[in-house]
């Protein structure tokens, strides 16, 4: 069973990688209305880019993102009626993200799934490219002029020694020069021997309002408290007020070896969250706890689930492993009286 310790450095290493991933802009135009209604933040969000301007085959890259993070913002896009124009054009939003892909030298397509999710201008969405491919290289031209004479260069190094002179008369004895330096410490004696055993160490844990434990403490954030659970040997965030589990960031994608969400699942990258991804749009959570081994090569997958089961194939370089775990085992679903309250225990 891994230890606190080993999750929080996977964390770190989950945020390092996460940065050093490549920044490619796209926008989406989509319903106002609809979005208002249906989109909360957190929510998952599917981004696929296409090189058929159809949408229907050339999948390039699918990434998920969840709404009101840093990587995603949305803007209002007030259009304008004519005067006499009936209907009127309907209110839209526009999405702006940032994907970790590099984009093909063709044009490609943009589609967005997810709650609230309802395109303006049609379902794919063409994007403009970032980059050109760079043309051939021009003729050579002719040499140029000769420069002015340069300045003086540095002094050349000292020449080697001559060769030594006979011994001269042995001079007068000088006065006695002034005390040297301290001289540098002694080799380290031998170590003492073991003193008494101190107290039994403690840490500190999360307790419901009637006292019940539910874990070890790892950090706070507002209105929230990070646990470590030692019945899924993973962390979630659990809200100080009334007990329940609260997401601290968006889940990610699972994906399967198997059609339809079926056989073993893998995530990008290792995450010491409880993560939770939805069978179908309004349907049931499915939590997944990540294993801290990345496979030994890449891994072919059949499907992936998100905020859906989609039938999607293609290789996710070097996965990490999940289990799935159920509400009972997490131990906070239905929430746990509250309010929660911190308090010393024994390890």
């Amino acid at each position: 069973m891994r230890s606190t310790a080993s999750i929080l450095a996977g964390l770190a290493a989950f945020l390092v990688a996460q940065a050093a991933a490549a920044d490619i802009p796209v926008t989406y135009d989509v319903d106002q209305k609809a979005l208002k209604k249906d989109l909360a933040f957190g929510d998952p969000l599917t981004f696929r880019l296409y090189t058929a301007s159809d949408c229907l085959s050339g999948l390039v890259h699918s990434e998920i993102l969840g709404a009101g993070t840093p990587g995603v913002t949305i803007d209002e896009v007030k259009p304008y009626a004519v005067k006499g124009q009936k209907p009127k054009p309907p209110k839209s939003l526009r999405l702006y993200a940032t994907l970790a892909a590099a984009l093909p030298q063709v044009p490609v397509f943009l589609t967005v799934s997810g709650d609230g999710i309802q395109p303006v201008g049609g379902e794919c969405q063409q994007q403009v490219a970032s980059a050109g491919i760079e043309g051939p290289q021009g003729p050579k031209g002719d040499q140029g002029a000769v420069g002015p004479e340069g300045p003086d260069g540095p002094q050349g190094s000292v020449g080697p020694m001559g060769l030594q002179g006979s011994q001269g008369n042995q001079g007068i004895q000088g006065e006695q020069g002034p005390e040297g330096p301290q001289g540098p410490d002694g080799q380290e004696g031998p170590p003492g021997s073991q003193g008494v055993p101190g107290p039994a160490a403690s840490t500190l844990r999360v307790f419901d309002a009637s006292g019940v434990e539910i874990g070890r403490l790892v950090t706070t954030t507002s209105n929230n408290f990070v646990v470590y659970l030692d019945s899924v040997d993973a962390v979630v965030t659990v809200n100080d007020v009334d007990g329940g589990f609260a997401h601290h960031q968006p889940p990610g994608a699972v994906y399967f070896t198997g059609l339809d969400c079926e056989g073993d699942g893998f995530i990008q990258q290792f995450f010491a969250y409880v993560q939770s991804v939805r069978d179908a749009p309004g349907g049931s959570n499915r939590y997944f706890v990540a294993r801290n081994v990345a496979a030994s090569a890449d891994v072919s997958y059949q499907s992936l689930m998100s905020s859906a089961c989609d039938n999607i194939s293609g290789t996710l370089t070097r996965g990490v492993l999940v289990d799935e775990v159920t509400e009972a085992q997490i131990g906070i679903l239905p929430p746990r009286p509250g309010p929660l309250y911190v308090a010393p225990g024994a390890d």
